[in-house]
């Protein structure tokens, strides 16, 4: 669910992680791609890209929704495929406006929520 915004912090100062298009490149020119962040592992979540705890501290710091019980309890119940019960749980939150915007970014509330989740889960951790 969270993954699609992992790209968020990067691009939030206006200055997107993405490579010239192929208009743009001449046959002396050098393409660099940005040095990738090496992923936070968490106790029971596994591997997480380190961009998404930015994302969920900075929700945290927005919304003041800071409760990992509450937040774990207004998550959506991941039923037996958790990636289509995200995706269409993300759709219909965008549909009826249950929304949040950090920083100029609209996030669905569940998207927010899972990245303040995740967040949290390092700081009890000390990552």
């Amino acid at each position: 669910m969270i993954g699609g915004v992992a790209g968020w912090v990067s691009r939030r100062d206006g200055h997107p992680e993405s490579a010239p298009g192929p208009s743009t490149l001449s046959s002396t020119t050098t393409v660099t791609t940005p040095t990738t962040i090496a992923p936070v592992t968490l106790p029971e979540i596994g591997e997480v890209d380190a961009r998404i705890i930015v994302l969920g501290r900075r929700v945290i710091e927005v919304t003041g929704a800071e409760d990992l019980d509450e937040l774990l309890a207004l998550l959506p119940d991941s039923g037996p495929d958790p990636i289509m019960a995200a995706a269409e749980r993300v759709t219909a939150e965008f549909e009826t406006g249950d929304t949040v915007i950090i920083d100029g970014w609209v996030l669905a509330v569940s998207e927010a929520r899972a990245a303040a989740v995740v967040a949290l889960i390092c700081e009890a951790a000390e990552c």
